[in-house]
């Protein structure tokens, strides 16, 4: 995928912007609180329909105006087919997605056209990350290959809601484990889905965690289905109930998994310099997209935001490579154009520098 078209409304310090965007390599410079970054949070809400930097969505609406809007056309090179996406968010919350002139169903439809990555110092990383981020990470691979992965969590999800419901208003055990069927038949699918996509990945990944073999040693991944070794499903939710009755909530499944990510056979969150975990952790972002265009035959987006304050030169410049080399689009913030340095002049690029959330391309 990426974009042809942007245009950008009242998101933060940004009153209107209209961008066209080349192919491959965006590079946007500007001082500090210029507005490079909200460039990228534009992107990334247009495609998850969410901030990466605040959990507060009227924070992002320029101050004196009552909405947001950021419209893109999207070229989908899968098919060869261009729509336009939008998003408009109300000061008030509501929240309009759109494509193809159409009201979207839901957040889903809108993802689905635009995969997308980013790597930034704001976003937490797979190992400082916790579990959620962890999870977040497994599940946007499996969305993005796995075509029932979002109807089957949907009906997971509805079946958990409503057992948590009936745990915290006290009901009885039958009322309570009515949703166990339901919660085990979708449960069991969504752990074999997300087990399944990162051992498909891990293959992926060797390559790009073997040139930081000399720096961490060799990586292992394990996934963590959300309940105990040895068990299956069925007897921790059985053997649970008491705990979950006491607590308001269910304690296993799915919505509990992670990834244990070990460096020599130990915690790699324990070893790991924050500088290695860095490392590792656009190693592994970069096996995904990999894993996508290979699988998918979808090209993904990616946003690089201050990417010489996370990684170091050689760091960079491999990254850069490997994402032009894998057909992404580009969008990278930096103070100056020496990443310019690091990319072959071949490649399709364009240069912006923006000032006081106004943008100039330069080339």
């Amino acid at each position: 995928m990426s974009l042809q078209k942007l245009v950008i409304d009242n998101f933060r310090n940004l009153e209107h912007v209209r961008l066209e965007p080349a192919l491959h390599l965006n590079l946007v410079t500007g001082a500090n609180a210029s507005g490079k970054t909200s460039l990228l949070e534009a992107i990334h809400y247009l495609a998850m329909a969410r901030s990466f930097r605040t959990n507060k969505p009227s924070s992002i609406i320029r101050y004196g105006a009552t909405s947001l809007q950021v419209v893109a056309t999207v070229h989908r090179e899968t098919t060869d087919t261009t729509t336009h996406i939008g998003i408009e968010r109300q000061r008030s919350g509501d929240l309009t997605l759109r494509v193809g002139g159409q009201d979207a169903r839901s957040r889903a439809e809108i993802i689905e056209w635009l995969p997308i990555q980013i790597i930034a110092a704001g976003v937490p990383a797979l190992l400082e990350g916790g579990p959620n981020e962890r999870r977040r990470f497994n599940d946007w691979g499996v969305f993005h290959v796995e075509h029932r992965f979002m109807e089957t969590w949907r009906h997971y999800r509805k079946a958990l809601q409503q057992r948590n419901r009936a745990l915290r208003e006290g009901l009885s055990e039958q009322l309570i484990t009515a949703w166990d069927d339901e919660l085990l038949r979708y449960g069991k699918q969504l752990i074999q889905m997300k087990s399944e996509y990162i051992q498909s990945l891990l293959p992926f990944a060797e390559p790009y965690l073997a040139t930081e073999a000399h720096d961490f040693g060799p990586i292992e991944i394990e996934f963590r289905p959300g309940h105990p070794r040895g068990q299956e499903l069925e007897e921790a939710l059985t053997q649970s109930l008491n705990w979950d009755r006491e607590h308001g909530y269910t304690h296993y499944g799915p919505h509990r998994s992670d990834l244990v990510i070990k460096s020599d056979s130990k915690p790699a969150v324990e070893i790991l310099s924050r500088g290695q975990q860095k490392h590792l952790n656009s190693a592994l972002k970069l096996a995904q997209v990999h894993h996508l265009r290979v699988t998918t035959g979808k090209h993904c987006i990616v946003l690089l935001d201050d990417i010489t304050a996370e990684l170091d030169q050689a760091h960079t410049a491999s990254l850069l490579q490997d994402l032009l080399q894998l057909q992404t689009q580009l969008f990278v913030t930096s103070l100056d154009e020496s990443i310019m340095d690091h990319v072959p002049r071949d490649v399709d690029r364009r240069l912006f520098h923006v000032e006081h959330g106004r943008f100039e391309a330069v080339i």
